[in-house]
């Protein structure tokens, strides 16, 4: 979640306007009542880059990361029944289940 960018660009004017100018001031208290996966802009992009430069993690894949910390992924995410549905579904929605027969 990074309240204050167009992520919310869509939504209605009201949700809009709080999206982008109430919840960037109140970050602080959002990661003391909801989650601590908020974050800024600028906290992100930081992230990033010390996940692009920082050596340690060169060759570094398939791993899930909050922020700077890397974390576990969710419990879904390592369920084979489920990733094998999710395939199967993205076959048939983009038509490929039938180039692939």
């Amino acid at each position: 979640m990074m309240p204050g960018t167009g992520l919310a660009r869509e939504a209605a004017a009201p949700l809009r306007f709080v999206w982008n100018h109430v919840l960037p001031r109140v970050i602080p208290l959002l990661r003391l009542m909801l989650f601590t996966n908020i974050h800024t802009p600028a906290e992100s992009g930081a992230a990033l880059a010390q996940m692009l430069l920082n050596p340690a993690l060169e060759g570094t894949s398939g791993k899930y990361f909050e922020g700077s910390r890397q974390i576990r992924s969710s419990e879904e995410s390592y369920d084979k029944g489920r990733s094998q549905r999710l395939w199967q579904d993205s076959l048939a929605l983009t038509g490929l289940a039938d180039a692939a027969a």
